[in-house]
Order: C-alpha cells, then structure tokens, then sequence
C-alpha cells in the first residue's frame, strides 16, 4: 500500500502548473466526495475527519456517533482521546524550554530527577525524545493487566518501571517507548514546578486558543468527549475503563479536528517554536523519528505525521509541508482495520491533486 502512495504522489509532483480557482473548486469538491464515499463504506466508522490546504478547510465531516447509548452523533465540536499525538505535544513543550535555556537536549535525566533508578540516569532528553533510550513500551506493562484499570500520580506510575531493564544501549538503536515520554513529563513538572497538564494549557493551548484540547481524566467531566467502542468481527462494545493519565506525557490528551489544526498551522508559521527549533524537531534520528514525530522525506515525498491508540480511540495527523497539505482523523472506534492505519485516504487526496494538473 505504501508504494501505491508514492506512485500517486509522484504523479501528483511530476507536472508545473497551477491550477486555476475554477479547477481548484472543482477539484475540492471532487476531493471531498471521494474522501466522503470511502468512509461511507467503512462499516461502523465513527469520528472525524479533516483535510485542510494552505491552512484553509477543503473537507470536514462527522460520521457515526460520540455516544451510542443516547443516539448522539459526532459534530465538528466532539472531542476525542488522541493516544499518541500527544506526544508531539510534549516534544513542543521539552524544545520550549531548550529555548528558554532550561535544559540541554544532552542533559541527562539525573539532573532533573534524582530519585530515578541507576541504570536511568545516563539516558539523555535527546534519547527520551527519538525512543532511542532502550526503554521499554507502556503498553509492555499496562496490556492484559489490571494495572490498566488503577488511578496512580505520575511519579507512582514511572516507579512500575523501575526494575525493567534496558533494551539495548541507550543511543544505539531504535524502540518505541511511552514511557520516555512520561521522564519527559515528570522533567517538564521538574523544571517548571507546574503540573504537565497545566504546563501545556498555559505555554500551548492558550496562546493557540485550543480551548477544546487538555488531560483525559476518567473523574472529571469533559463536554462532548466521545465515548470510545471496540469492533470485532460480530459487534460493537464499548471500550474496555482505562485509566488514561497513565500515559501522561504520551497519551493521555484530547482534543478536536479544529483545535489540531490550530496546532498544525501554529508550527507552520513557527508562532509557537522557532523555525531553528522546529528544523531540529523534524530531523530524523533512528528509524526516520525525530523528537515527537514520524518523518518520511525522499526524493517524491515530505511528510510529518503521527497516529493514536487509547482503548476505544485511534487517530492520525499526517503534514505535507511541501504542499502545506494536513489530514487529520480522529475516531471513536477501534476495529481490526482502520484508515487511521492505511494509506487509503491519503492515496485519495493525492490522486485528485494530481489530476489537477494538466498542462498542455
């Protein structure tokens, strides 16, 4: 599938000519239903999605509902659980204070935490950030467990990690860790003296007015938060209880389509971090991650994107840069497949801008 992506994207690139505002028009709209009649065929798809050029919206669309149990469907205001975008959220955060000259990216965790068990005290902030530090996954720990289930502060859940070993030498090669990502939280807290939640609302979603992104947690009541389901192959159940700020720093934020492209375009224009800074956040360091992201660039694509799980939620935010291109979906179900997980949508977006070109 991924090469059937490249093969429409350098289609898409081969030809120089602007389209004109008519054929732009058309080719929108076009866009929009074919995007539109691909999800209408994906039994039981619930969430939304979001496609936006040169910052502006050209689709956007709810589908399914945000609670089953009431017959409430999904709007553009829903909120949804983002699993692992949060930790683009993070990385923002971690490089603010680099900025600011709170700490070096070579800074070792020691520095910050010096309760931490010995064998993570060499890890450095650059390691945490590219899940180069040969920490373990949360989901190593957390999956088919009750723990899953127990409400716990940030600094009693890093310690269930304590006795697990390294994977590898840090530095030396590449493995994806939630758990780098709640040290880099508990740093974040360190530094600040301010819990990471209220960290982000006060540097990151005030400023960009993201008044509908924050902390899941299970006690407080959120507006329009979707109640996550699961698909199987015979029915729709509901998520199994999860108590979400166990991924703190990772996983644990909500947010909307809106409110993440608010944060898309607030990159673009370096707004919330300098381009300096944002470079580095988008340079590849081991298994084309950076610091909070995915990263495909060659010779036919650029691309900066990255997916979601929490029980029940799957999401992705996908960035062309080159063709200031977003794709943004967020769901509350969780089936065996998903084109949270496929390059389906993307292949769509891509064959319709391609036809856009047409020079004689």
């Amino acid at each position: 599938m991924k090469h059937i992506f490249i093969l429409f994207l350098t289609l898409a690139v081969l030809s120089g000519c602007e389209p004109s505002h008519d054929k732009q028009i058309k080719a929108n709209l076009r866009l929009s239903n074919s995007v539109d009649n691909y999800l209408q065929k994906i039994p039981n798809f619930s969430g939304n999605v979001l496609i936006a050029q040169n910052g502006k919206i050209i689709f956007s669309k709810s589908y399914g509902y945000a609670n089953r149990e009431f017959d409430i469907l999904n709007n553009s205001e829903t909120k949804f659980k983002i699993g692992s975008i949060t930790k683009t959220f993070t990385s923002v955060a971690i490089l603010k204070l680099a900025e600011e000259g709170k700490l070096l990216l070579s800074d070792s965790v020691i520095k910050f935490l010096p309760d931490v068990p010995h064998h993570w005290r060499p890890l450095t902030i650059h390691q945490l950030l590219s899940h180069t530090s040969g920490l373990i996954h949360s989901w190593d720990i957390l999956e088919d467990s009750t723990l899953m289930f127990q409400k716990s502060s940030l600094t009693n859940t890093l310690a269930w990690y304590h006795e697990k070993p390294l994977l590898f030498e840090p530095g030396t090669s590449f493995s994806y860790s939630g758990v780098g990502y709640l040290i880099l939280a508990a740093i974040i807290e360190s530094i600040t003296s301010t819990e990471y939640d209220q960290h982000l609302k006060e540097q990151i979603f005030d400023p960009l007015d993201m008044r509908d992104t924050g902390g899941s947690d299970p006690e407080e009541i959120i507006q329009k938060l979707a109640s996550g389901y699961v698909v199987n192959s015979t029915n729709l159940r509901n998520a199994p209880h999860f108590y979400v700020p166990l991924l703190t720093g990772g996983g644990h934020l909500y947010s909307t389509t809106q409110d993440l492209l608010k944060w898309d375009q607030a990159l673009s224009d370096f707004s919330i971090l300098s381009k300096q800074m944002t470079e580095k956040m988008f340079s590849p360091v081991l298994e084309n991650y950076g610091y909070g992201w995915d990263i495909v660039k060659n010779d036919t694509l650029n691309m900066q994107f990255h997916t979601g799980f929490i029980p029940g939620f799957l999401s992705r935010l996908d960035r062309y840069p080159d063709r200031d291109l977003t794709l943004i979906i967020l769901t509350n179900y969780q089936p065996d497949w998903s084109p949270v997980d496929s390059w389906d949508i993307t292949n769509l977006i891509f064959e319709e801008l391609g036809q856009l070109k047409n020079c004689q």
